[in-house]
């Protein structure tokens, strides 16, 4: 059996039952004609029967036991009530007709179309309907040609009472006008023919919206479709006044259809819309007033609603008001997510941005409708060229609708913001640096919200994670790495690394008071950023492996879990690149922080080899800085201290050295930063009192004191902050190339102009 289509359906739920009444109030008339056919039939029959007979039949009156006047005696006759047959006959009639036409306006008040053919037909008998109509239709111009002549002698004679009724009451005047009464019938029949539209009818005409009032607005939704209204001003201002002072519907109704033509405005295809909005004053002022005043009517008529217990906004969704205004929501959201899509400036977007949290509980009960709105927040958001201003703006719109959303709802949304994420970071450079951060940054906070969604999610996409490099592993070729060694998947790490940093960080589950259901997926992404980091031990690709460290190291960190990280650090120091002389070069050193592989130009230089060495000195003390406090860091410090010193011995020979003092006096700083550290532990792990088994006291050990004042927190704290004195540094140099590349147009744009008038000259 083949669906039903859209159209179908509509016409199914709000017109299918109207129809089918109708069609019985047809059936009913037909019926009762046809048995007034039968019985005309019969009469004439019998009547020609008898003119055949020779005479007619007689008439005979009876009494009231049915007797005839022939058979009585005269004292039956004054004893019977003096009832005539035919006299009783017709007022049965009579009784009967008046019951039918009770039953026909019935059925007109009830909204059934009366069927107009029957209404010509002869139902009583021919021409004498006709006559008694035209006799009705006579006694009636009689009174009104009575009524307004007395209504002229009363203008000449009482001019003070007759504009008095002009002005309170003014129908009486117009009592017997032909315009009005043909005016209100029309109306009544183009009601009766609106309760059957025909399914394809324009969609404004299922905006029923509630009068204020309670009067019949003097718009008709079916001339919808003619000359279209050109908004203006004065009419934006009257609905948006009516819209503030009295909470219109009506109002606003007016104001969402105009809002969706403005919108429509530059569509090929004419839908036909209700109004037209050309100029650009009327377009901003119609986008602003329809962008702060509706969420205020809505919220007024439609409060939402806060559960105790879930703490979220929703909206009754099973009132009758709510069920009128449907329609009118799910096409003002489809108007706002349109909007979205055509809007090229930072201000408006970011305006249009905020006001659309305000309607996120109207339009969550709309799923096709949100599903694609959502994917228009995350476009928005994960572009490039969007200011950080706005990408923030987005962020907190997908918040809002992640905090009241379904569970179904909110799995469709993170990974919706996740796909963004990872096709906003194809392309990485120190212009779009600062924008992927924050797109990492702000949506790890989206899986805090509901961690078992959050768990789902994340162990689907990090599982997408291990599929491709066991496939880089497994099946190798030529340019099988190229699916982990790429900024996407690096960016994907890092973020993983950020969501579990911010939901397993040990003080929120301290709060919470138990650990964080996310907490598993700390062992599979560490096994994935290490294999992955691992993969390619070419010095060349030794800043991608700088990347993964900090991203492993900032989740140790956060969620005080050990990850073994020294190794990583320790196998870039025995590379060849490190242990021997470099070539000289005039270079600049490249920026790690947007670089995954080094260019070979660079391979080999003394200028790569110094930014590499000094770049994994700092990170061994960084990868140690989290357990400076911890009781048991000599031990973890006396393979880093050994390696280092092994390194230092052997680069340090002059026959067989790597002739880079810079370098090794750099490396040297963190070695005796590390072995001091590892000596200021002992001095206080000497004046304890319990035995290695006590873990209570083991894990407060040290736990009042700074970690910046120990030695290698200090050291920590000065690097970092030289790291990010630098990365100011670089920032303001790029404003500023990029500032002096726009002068540059600018002035060649405006040489270009001067030699056109010059040449014209």
């Amino acid at each position: 059996m083949a669906k039903a289509s859209k159209r179908t359906k509509k016409f199914e739920k709000n017109h299918l039952k109207d129809t089918l009444e109708r069609r019985k109030g047809f059936a009913k008339t037909k019926q009762r004609i046809q048995t007034q056919d039968k019985k005309k039939a019969r009469k004439a029959k019998d009547r020609a029967i008898a003119v055949e007979n020779g005479a007619a039949a007689p008439t005979k009156a009876i009494d009231s036991k049915g007797n005839g006047l022939e058979n009585m005696t005269v004292d039956e006759f004054f004893q019977g009530g003096f009832e005539i047959m035919d006299q009783k006959s017709k007022s049965n009639g009579n009784k009967r007709k008046r019951q039918e036409e009770e039953e026909v306006d019935g059925e007109d008040e009830q909204g059934e179309v009366p069927d107009l053919s029957s209404e010509s037909e002869d139902t009583s008998g021919g021409g004498n309907n006709e006559a008694m109509h035209e006799s009705e239709d006579e006694g009636e111009s009689k009174e009104v040609n009575t009524h307004a002549s007395d209504l002229k002698d009363l203008k000449e004679k009482d001019p003070d009472f007759y504009k008095y009724l002009q002005e309170n009451d003014p129908e009486v005047l117009g009592f017997g006008a032909d315009a009005a009464p043909k005016g209100m019938k029309a109306k009544k029949t183009q009601k009766k023919k609106a309760n059957v539209q025909d399914p394809e009818s324009d969609e404004e005409e299922a905006f029923i919206i509630p009068s204020d009032s309670g009067e019949e607005g003097k718009e008709d939704n079916s001339d919808m479709k003619c000359d279209r209204t050109e908004v203006t001003i004065e009419i934006v201002k009257k609905w948006e006044t009516a819209m503030r002072e009295e909470k219109s519907l009506r109002s606003m109704r007016e104001m969402i259809l105009a809002f969706r033509a403005a919108v429509h405005a530059g569509d090929e295809k004419d839908k036909g819309f209700k109004y037209s909005v050309s100029s650009p004053n009327v377009y901003h002022e119609l986008l602003l007033s329809t962008l702060i005043n509706v969420p205020e009517v809505l919220h007024y008529h439609l409060p939402p609603q806060v559960t105790k217990t879930k703490k979220k906004n929703r909206i009754a969704t099973e009132t009758k008001k709510f069920r009128t205004l449907s329609p009118l929501l799910n096409a003002h959201a489809a108007s706002i997510e349109l909007l979205l899509t055509t809007l090229s400036d930072e201000k408006s977007l970011n305006g249009t941005l905020v006001h659309l949290k305000t309607l996120l509980p109207y339009i969550l009960p709309f799923p096709k409708v949100m599903k694609k709105m959502i994917g228009t927040i995350v476009d928005v958001w994960s572009q490039s060229s969007t200011k950080p201003t706005t990408k923030i703006n987005a962020f907190i719109v997908l918040e809002e609708l992640a905090i009241i959303a379904d569970p179904s709802l909110r799995e469709s949304l993170l990974k919706t913001v996740y796909q963004g994420m990872v096709r906003g970071s194809r392309s990485t450079s120190s212009h779009t640096l600062e924008g992927i951060n924050i797109m990492k940054n702000t949506s790890a906070r989206l899986w805090g919200i509901d961690p078992v969604v959050g768990y789902k999610t994340g162990f689907l996409l990090i599982r997408q994670l291990a599929s491709h490099l066991r496939s880089s592993i497994s099946t190798p070729t030529k340019d099988s790495y190229k699916a982990v060694y790429n900024w996407q998947y690096v960016h994907s790490l890092d973020f993983w690394s950020r969501v579990l940093s911010l939901s397993c960080n040990t003080l929120l589950e301290a709060q919470t008071g138990s650990p964080s259901p996310l907490r598993p997926l700390i062992y599979p992404l560490t096994q994935i950023t290490l294999g992955a980091a691992r993969l390619i031990p070419a010095p060349s690709y030794f800043p991608l492996r700088f990347h993964l460290i900090r991203s492993l190291d900032r989740l140790g960190a956060s969620s005080e879990t050990f990850m073994p990280l020294a190794p990583l650090v320790l196998e870039v120091f025995s590379s060849p690149l490190l242990n021997k002389p470099g070539k000289p070069s005039t270079l600049r050193p490249i920026p790690l922080t947007t670089t995954l592989r080094a260019p070979a130009v660079q391979l080999k230089t003394r200028v790569y080899a110094t930014t590499i060495g000094s770049e994994a000195a700092d990170l061994l003390a960084e990868v140690l800085h989290p357990w400076a406090k911890n009781i048991a860091f000599p031990e973890l410090a006396l393979p880093v201290s050994v390696a280092l010193s092994r390194w230092l011995k052997a680069v340090g020979k002059k026959e067989s050295g790597n002739s880079n003092g810079e370098l090794n006096a750099r490396v040297k700083v963190v070695t005796d930063k590390i072995a001091a550290n590892a000596s200021w532990v002992e001095v206080q792990r000497a004046r304890v009192r319990f035995a290695p088994d006590a873990k209570d006291e083991v894990a407060a050990f040290l736990r009042d004191e700074d970690v910046e004042k120990s030695p290698l927190g200090a050291f920590v704290k000065g690097v970092r902050a030289r790291r990010e004195e630098r990365e100011k540094e670089l920032e303001q140099a790029r404003r500023e190339d990029a500032r002096g590349r726009s002068g540059s147009e600018d002035e060649d744009e405006g040489r270009g102009l001067l030699d056109e008038s010059d040449a014209s000259d």
